[in-house]
């Protein structure tokens, strides 16, 4: 049996998956969702572990600010519904961040396109020993770096790494015009000056 299983194709990991809900109210019990029961995901970013105790750790803090004047069930009322609003961003921000975490570390991950392979490590680099070093201000370092920083929530980590990608896209847009510029305007066309379709890319 050892030697079939060693012989075996290997298998996948699954799709990162999230929950958007985390508690259940009945009329005289409460059921709470925590760890991967609200955020499944492979080991990609090391988290697992991370992610559930931060799970009990929201739990505990909605149940020590909820008022329990009238009893268990009371206590449950007010605390489940204030643990899932605080649980349900960051469960998803986490799956969200194992998406695109690091992928590459597993012989699994290490079979998918050569492209698309080479794609994610310059985006890597590009970030996190490039841009954030340079324009720390514009650019931040990759999530899984980010997710290391012990002072942010995956939430946070989650909402700067998609600021990074839309000012990345926003430059690299703005770079794709400059350089078809002289192209488009020898078409005739009715365009406003070159610095007033890039103003909306100002805002990234």
């Amino acid at each position: 049996e050892a030697a079939a299983f060693a012989a075996g194709a290997p298998g996948a990991f699954p799709a990162p998956c999230y929950s958007p809900r985390q508690q259940l109210l009945l009329p005289k019990a409460g059921v709470v969702l925590v760890g991967d029961a609200i955020h499944a995901f492979p080991p990609d970013i090391g988290q697992g572990v991370n992610s559930a105790l931060s799970d009990v750790v929201m739990l505990g803090e909605a149940l020590d600010g909820a008022d329990g004047g009238d009893g268990p069930m009371a206590k449950l009322r007010a605390a489940l519904p204030a643990y899932e609003a605080a649980a349900a961003p960051e469960a998803e921000a986490v799956a969200r961040i194992a998406q695109v975490g690091f992928p590459y570390q597993y012989p699994i991950t290490r079979e998918r396109s050569p492209l698309q392979k080479a794609g994610w490590f310059a985006n890597f680099l590009l970030r996190t020993f490039v841009l954030s070093k340079l324009l720390p201000r514009l650019f931040s370092p990759a999530a899984i770096v980010l997710v290391q920083r012990p002072q942010l929530s995956y939430a946070q980590v989650w909402r700067t790494a998609q600021r990074t990608t839309r000012r990345l896209q926003g430059f690299g847009l703005a770079a794709a015009l400059a350089a078809a510029w002289p192209w488009l305007r020898r078409l005739a066309l009715p365009l406003p000056p070159l610095p007033l379709l890039l103003l909306p890319l100002a805002a990234l």
